[in-house]
């Protein structure tokens, strides 16, 4: 009706070769092919998205998220599920990685992942009404990530030697982040 709105609005977006940074700070990433269906119920103020697809640097995207705000909170709920089965480089992880959700992570990630291919992620996101409060902990039950890296180059420390052609796995549970090199070569000696 007039008054109370639609009773769902569908949403369905197609695109090819755009560019895409979540942070101005950061070289945007090449986007080949995007594909979003969603449905917006306005009554419980709930965002579907049945379908978003996208290719970026060269590596499918699978996401599906579920947004809901109720109308007497600020923010809402936010349930989301994704997997990236293949590769990205470091520089696009971090172009994609909001900059307010573990920015330690995200910067450490920058500064000391060169080189490389970062993917075949899992990611499980769950936050309650009104988000995470200011200094309080993210529990690993709210934001789970799990990634492999193969390639890399990375400097653990500031002035430690440079381990080359890492590969293994990582992971961002809660606000703990962890990388687990199983493979690579410092100085030309094998790990």
């Amino acid at each position: 009706s007039r008054q109370t709105g639609p009773e769902r609005l569908e949403l369905a977006l197609d695109s090819r070769d755009a560019r895409l940074s979540l942070d101005p700070r950061t070289q945007p990433a090449e986007v080949r092919r995007f594909t979003l269906r969603a449905r917006y119920l306005p009554e419980p103020g709930r965002l579907e998205v049945n379908r978003l697809d996208l290719q970026l640097d060269g590596s499918p995207f699978l996401i599906r998220p579920a947004l809901q705000r109720p109308r007497h909170l600020g923010l809402g709920v936010l349930d989301l599920d994704a997997t990236i089965p293949g590769m990205l480089s470091p520089k696009t992880v971090v172009a994609l990685w909001p900059k307010e959700q573990s920015p330690d992570a995200r910067d450490w990630i920058r500064d000391h992942v060169a080189v490389g291919r970062m993917g075949a992620a899992v990611f499980r996101i769950r936050l309650p009404p009104g988000g995470i409060p200011a200094r309080h902990a993210i529990r690993e039950d709210q934001v789970r990530l799990t990634y492999a890296f193969d390639g890399s180059d990375i400097l653990a420390y500031d002035g430690l030697p440079v381990i080359h052609a890492a590969r293994g796995v990582g992971g961002l549970l809660g606000d703990t982040f962890r990388m687990t090199v199983q493979s690579g070569s410092i100085e030309g000696v094998g790990l």
